[in-house]
Parts: structure tokens; sequence; C-alpha cells
């Protein structure tokens, strides 16, 4: 999945809510892993509280299955 910068947790929130029937795929296992790599990193993870982090989650869950 290709995006143009980072989406905050309201953006995601949305994409989420929207998008029940979208489903992406990665190229590759380390295409998908640096993926999830970089959302982990941009959305400040370790910083989230337990809603944010299970939002990030069911996100990234639903963006790189393979």
């Amino acid at each position: 999945m290709e995006q143009k910068g980072p989406m905050s947790l309201e953006q995601i929130r949305a994409f989420m809510a929207a998008s029940e029937e979208i489903r992406f795929e990665g190229g590759n296992r380390k295409e998908i892993y640096n993926w999830v790599r970089q959302t982990v990193i941009e959305q400040q993870y370790h910083v989230q509280g337990k809603a944010g982090k299970g939002l990030l989650r069911c996100y990234t869950r639903k963006d790189n299955r393979a």
C-alpha cells in the first residue's frame, strides 16, 4: 500500500469505518513488514493509549494480508 504521508488516528478510524469490504495485499513479506514498521513508527505506537494501539493493530492487519 502506498500513501503520501502519515495518516492521523482520525483518518485511520474513518478509513476503517468506510472500508469493511476492502483488503490490501503486499507484494512480499519484506514489503509488508516494512510497511507495518513504518506505520508503527509514524503513528508513535509506543505512546498511544489502549484505544489508539487497538486501532493501529486493526489497521495494520487489514492492510497487509498476503
